[in-house]
């Protein structure tokens, strides 16, 4: 990826964040946050969610002043980190970053998924998207 389009893409990101946070805006009158803010990501650290969610807790920690950890627990397509969000107190000092994958494929393929992204889950925002290529090798 050269820089040309590297540098729209993260403005790109940076306004979507911007954007996500204002509806938070009147909590962080009433002292929040008042300790680190956990990122939940359900893959392993160097890949293109981790990315994403390391961006996005830099530039929440620049706009709110808080401190915001990213905590990689790979497994299950994401299930787990989704897990882990759903076992956690709702109290907004913990967040998933994550893909299409928990939110909607894991309970398909599995039935024994004890959650359910839209009951246990409230969107804040969209912060990256990512192209899927379909290739093949070509015959020589």
């Amino acid at each position: 990826m050269n820089t040309r389009t590297a540098l729209p893409a993260r403005r790109r990101l940076l306004s979507t964040l911007a954007l996500a946070m204002l509806p938070t805006a009147p909590a962080w009158a009433q002292g929040y946050p008042a300790k680190p803010i956990k990122m939940v990501v359900g893959y392993a650290p160097g890949g293109s969610v981790d990315m994403a969610a390391r961006i996005a807790a830099d530039v929440i920690a620049a706009q709110i002043g808080a401190t915001v950890v990213v905590d990689n627990q790979s497994g299950a397509a994401g299930a787990v980190a989704a897990q882990r969000l759903v076992n956690s107190p709702a109290d907004g000092y913990t967040l998933l970053t994550g893909s299409s994958n928990e939110m909607a494929a894991t309970g398909q393929v599995n039935p024994a998924q004890k959650y359910d992204p839209l009951k246990d889950m409230t969107p804040i925002g969209l912060i990256a998207t990512a192209p899927v290529l379909l290739v093949a090798r070509p015959r020589t």
